[in-house]
């Protein structure tokens, strides 16, 4: 008897699409994976566009739907196109409530990310029973989580089929234009069992994919009001589990309505102050910045009192080294706070994440034009060899949003704006 098609109505890269889930509704249909319903895509970003609510469940089976467009464009066997549709379907299956906002916060403490998770979810009993019953081995889907398996580059790589998935429908969701042709990418990908590649004849689409990612970083997720919505979330979540409020084991399993829930109980009255203003978005706000030299411009005040000062790269790199672990940033933050004159949790350092674009080259490939299947490596080059100048294009990009904020209340910004003008930002962080 055959199985009767399920359908699923939903956002794709071609717009609303019905997407055939009938392979995939044993593995829909467990908790791990229904789960993903309650965490979003991007932590907080529903803090600044309001319309993007849209949840790691809708880019997990977006990512799988274009790993079924990529199958045969690969030319994969039977065994391995099951695979990468098993494994672009469960890549995200790890993650803790607010993606990566709760990985940050507790990585130091517990040492787990989401890709060990995620390992630990497929070895489910009822994970491994829906993916064995798509023809598809547990051992073999592990070890595309743990990258042993070089396919896995079709979908984790720089130009996968996650990233694909995901810098476009963020972009869309939160009503920002992104220019590419993610069907004409797909439709030129190259896998010879140990590179990944994209055939040259596509390579203007990779340049404006590549592009558009770093305009998402800009314009999405290193937009200033969303790092202090994230920073002071981070600092929520810290507090509480230094006052034993909530397990960071137990809380891997929450989503975000739970997490929530919790950082509004905890017994750390930082992270309650910190949730209420979260609540009633009376966000804290920047008093100084720390830019990089040679990129003040880049830090518009419009007439707010904000100190802004520079700092060289190696002032920088010292800095990430010495505070790179939330515990030691934390505490930085809490002697700020004493010698400002203010309550923990009050005075905050938000430090956005920087998009590495310096090995991009040897992760983004292309195939010459004629190159032929048995002389494939012969046939490569980096993105940075096929577009000379792009490479410190990007990385002049990210390097002009890299700032330190100083984040402390509305109330008392003016007052902490005259102490930096007189005393200078740099006299508390370095």
């Amino acid at each position: 008897m055959a199985i009767p098609t399920k359908i699923m109505r939903m956002h794709t890269y071609r717009g609303p699409s019905d997407v055939d889930i009938t392979e995939l509704t044993e593995l829909i249909d467990t908790e791990e994976f229904q789960r993903l319903k309650r965490v979003n895509q991007v932590s907080c970003i529903d803090h600044i566009y309001p319309d993007a609510n849209h949840k790691r469940f809708s880019h997990v089976l977006g990512t799988g739907y274009l790993a079924k467009q990529s199958n045969p464009v690969l030319g994969l066997d039977e065994r391995d196109s099951r695979l990468n549709f098993a494994y672009a379907n469960t890549h995200d299956i790890g993650h803790g409530p607010e993606s990566h906002e709760w990985e940050i916060a507790i990585h130091d403490i517990t040492g787990v990310d989401h890709k060990q998770k995620g390992i630990e979810r497929i070895r489910s009993k009822n994970v491994r029973k829906a993916v064995e019953g798509m023809g598809v081995k547990i051992e073999d889907l592990e070890a595309m989580h743990t990258r042993e398996n070089p396919l896995h580059k079709v979908v984790s790589s720089r130009v996968g089929l996650d990233k694909l998935d995901y810098i476009e429908r963020d972009a869309y969701f939160c009503s920002k234009g992104a220019k590419m042709d993610i069907e004409r990418i797909v439709n030129h990908m190259i896998f010879d069992g140990k590179n990944y590649a994209i055939d040259e004849r596509a390579r203007d689409d990779v340049k404006l994919f590549l592009d558009a990612m770093v305009s998402a970083y800009h314009e999405i997720y290193l937009v200033k009001a969303l790092q202090i919505v994230r920073t002071m979330l981070s600092r929520a979540i810290c507090y509480s589990i230094q006052d034993k409020s909530l397990d960071p084991e137990k809380g891997w399993d929450m989503d975000d309505y739970q997490l929530k829930e919790c950082l509004e109980k905890s017994s750390s009255e930082a992270a309650r102050g910190l949730m209420r203003r979260l609540g009633s978005r009376d966000f804290l706000k920047t008093a100084g910045v720390i830019k990089l030299d040679g990129c003040r411009e880049y830090e518009p005040i419009k007439g707010k009192p904000i100190t802004v000062e520079c700092i060289n790269r190696q002032d920088k790199d010292a800095f990430g080294g010495k505070y790179g672990k939330i515990q030691n940033l934390t505490r930085l933050e809490e002697r700020i706070a004493k010698d400002l004159g203010f309550q923990k949790g009050e005075v905050l350092l938000s430090i956005p994440p920087t998009l590495e674009v310096s090995n991009a080259g040897s992760d983004v490939l292309i195939r010459r034009k004629g190159s032929r299947d048995d002389l494939f490596d012969s046939g490569l080059r980096s993105i940075y060899g096929v577009f000379p100048g792009l490479k410190e294009h990007l990385l002049t990009q990210t390097e002009n949003q890299y700032a330190i904020r100083m984040l402390v209340p509305g109330e008392s910004r003016e007052r902490v704006y005259g102490i930096l003008e007189e005393k200078g930002m740099k006299r508390f962080l370095f």
